[in-house]
């Protein structure tokens, strides 16, 4: 049976969005490709030839004004072509940064939500073992990431409103990849919505599919969804979402590539070897 896309008091589907967790659709992806700009507004002689027919070669003051504006122009060329190297030499600026080389290892946001780092990870120091957990009642945009799958793979949550003793739930999670075009989402309901390639798709309980990043999802038999993304040198990362009634369960397993996010940071020793906790709603 097919999940619906839609939920009660949504206009429309909902659809998440790359960055943040607003119920907006993905940016549509463009089929024209923008014209080159060369860099150079009007033709390189035309200054220098207004310069000659305004005064003349034999007047000295034009022909210092000309010799300016051969060295203005010689400039812009100069500027032109660096710019040009720069644009395409480099590629965009990835939104993902890794922290640390992940062995085998464990994010977990669950609960009320705990959040919590197990397993082993790979640090210049070497091989270690970490079983961190913490306490966090707020919302993370950025709560595990890798830039070292095609396109990025980030997980957030977005959780409820707080109760009398301050305690929320993950109202909903998300896995974004595939440079934004594709989303998973699951919320407290059970309900989900995927979006591939910026158009919503659904699926079938015990079935997969796979996303336009290359992303692999699969809804098991209890309704939960894993999100697979991979790497050419063997690295792995999957999200288990799992609706508990209250909230999203989320827990993203890393294999051999380098992750990031909210719960690696918080992990980290600041001020004296003393962990940071997260900060509360």
């Amino acid at each position: 049976m097919m999940n619906s896309p839609q939920w009660p008091g949504i206009a429309g589907p909902f659809v998440p969005q790359r960055y943040g967790f607003p119920d907006e659709a993905p940016p549509a992806r463009s089929t024209t490709a923008a014209p080159a700009a060369d860099g150079v507004a009007t033709p390189w002689w035309s200054p220098i030839g207004n310069a000659l027919s305004q005064g003349g070669a034999n007047n000295a003051g034009t022909v210092f004004g000309v010799l300016q504006l051969i060295l203005a122009v010689l400039q812009q060329v100069v500027g032109t072509f660096a710019a040009g190297a720069q644009s395409g030499g480099t590629t965009a600026p990835s939104p993902f940064h890794a922290a640390e080389q992940a062995g085998d290892v464990d994010i977990s946001s669950t609960g009320d939500p705990h959040l919590a780092q197990t397993g082993t990870i790979r640090t210049p120091a070497g091989t270690q073992n970490v079983d961190q957990h913490f306490d966090s009642m707020a919302s993370h945009d950025d709560l595990v990431e890798t830039n070292a799958v095609a396109g990025g793979y980030r997980v957030s949550t977005a959780v409820t409103q707080s109760d009398a003793n301050g305690v929320t739930y993950n109202r909903a999670a998300t896995v974004h990849a595939g440079g934004g075009f594709d989303c998973v989402t699951m919320r407290n309901d059970g309900s989900v919505a995927i979006v591939s390639g910026g158009e919503q798709i659904g699926i079938e309980k015990g079935a997969s599919v796979t996303l336009g990043g290359g992303e692999t999802v699969t809804e098991n038999q209890d309704g939960s969804l894993v999100v697979s993304a991979a790497n050419d040198s063997g690295g792995t990362i999957s999200t288990t979402l799992r609706a508990n009634g209250a909230g999203v369960d989320v827990t993203t397993h890393a294999h051999q590539l380098g992750i990031g996010g909210d719960v690696v940071e918080q992990g980290r020793p600041h001020h004296g070897g003393h962990h940071r906790r997260p900060a509360q709603a």
